[in-house]
């Protein structure tokens, strides 16, 4: 049971690390796109 939950554990915080990562990513484009548009004009 316990060896059960913290499997459970891993993959949630896998899940967890990879959403955070792309959240981040996208974040991180967007700003670029800002500021390309900033310095484009």
């Amino acid at each position: 049971m316990l060896w059960h939950k913290r499997q459970d554990n891993d993959a949630g915080l896998k899940w967890l690390r990879y959403h955070l990562k792309r959240i981040s990513v996208l974040r991180w484009n967007r700003n670029a796109k800002e500021v390309c548009q900033h310095l484009c004009k």
